[in-house]
């Protein structure tokens, strides 16, 4: 198998939200389409991102992407021969960035479904497990909420008692002002006019909750025909408990569903407080593969920095 830029021969239809070229073309600069196949067909297609940071090449998933959304083509009922593409593609693709990104930073998380990463094992990379929690859209609007935990289903009441209105695809100006200050607020910086090319396609949507005065919170979804993506979000500061969060992200699984959409992906993190607040939706608890390599010397300039900022 070989490697090119060419994804033209993989259906979109076929592919992951995050591989396909729609997704790609709505970034400029850094983004790597990659495609892994022969001259007869396109086996895989991929989508990553580069930068230069200090003077080394960066290689991660495309900003407001949760992975790469490596996508392999399977063709055959027979399940040593889908294992065996399977395993070619990944050698193909660690050979690939070990030929040509041997010095940069990796950092690489993989859809759910993909489950061999044992060619990047085998060549060194660091493996990890990551989480995501995925809600099943399939059962009734009053039966998701029953089981969301007493706080979530709080924070909705909350929202209703307060009169907070949601409202859908509402400005996409302020939306994206509210989740760049967000993100500015944990210290995360993001080329958010990314995003709002993103809000300004036909395979995005946004919720935003307001009261009489103001926006409290957003959420921005990316969805495909198999799966709602809640991509970015953002809350004013020091939001009081008024249910707005949640509220957002309750009213874009109902849009998700009225989309016939089935299934709802939070796009989960590691932060405690963020994962406990997924965790509540009550979704499933899903794992994820993601791998790295090169990766002493970024986490080496993060305990440096945090030193510093600790004196």
């Amino acid at each position: 198998m070989n490697v090119s830029s060419d994804v033209s021969k993989f259906s979109e239809a076929d592919a992951n939200l995050f591989a396909n070229a729609s997704w790609a073309a709505m970034y400029g600069e850094g983004i790597m389409p990659i495609a892994i196949g022969n001259d007869a067909e396109t086996k895989a297609i991929l989508n990553l991102f580069v930068y230069k940071k200090i003077g080394k090449s960066v290689l991660i998933n495309p900003p407001f992407s949760p992975n790469c959304g490596l996508s392999i083509a399977q063709n055959s009922s027979k399940r040593f021969t889908v294992n065996s593409d399977i395993k070619r593609v990944m050698r193909t693709l660690t050979e690939y960035l070990n030929s040509n990104f041997a010095n940069a930073y990796i950092d690489i998380a993989f859809p759910p479904e993909v489950k061999d990463i044992q060619p990047f094992l085998q060549a060194g990379f660091k493996p990890e497990i990551a989480y995501t929690y995925q809600l099943n859209l399939s059962p009734s609007d009053k039966e998701i909420l029953s089981a969301f935990s007493s706080e979530r289903r709080k924070n909705v009441r909350d929202a209703e008692k307060n009169n907070l209105q949601a409202v859908l695809n509402s400005n996409p100006d302020e939306v994206v002002a509210l989740v760049s200050d967000t993100l500015q607020r944990s210290g995360l910086k993001y080329d958010c006019e990314v995003l709002r090319r993103m809000i300004n396609t036909d395979w995005t949507f946004t919720i935003s909750i307001r009261d009489a005065s103001q926006l409290l919170a957003t959420a921005v979804i990316a969805y495909n025909n198999n799966c709602a993506y809640y991509i970015a979000g953002g809350s004013i500061k020091n939001l009081s408990n008024n249910g707005a969060g949640a509220s957002a992200l309750w009213e874009a699984i109902k849009e998700s569903k009225k989309l016939n959409i089935p299934k709802f992906d939070f796009c989960g993190s590691s932060v405690p407080a963020i994962e406990s607040f997924f965790r509540g939706f009550g979704g499933e608890l899903t794992p994820f593969f993601r791998v790295k390599n090169n990766f002493m010397f970024f986490d080496l300039l993060k305990s440096s920095k945090e030193k510093i900022a600790s004196h």
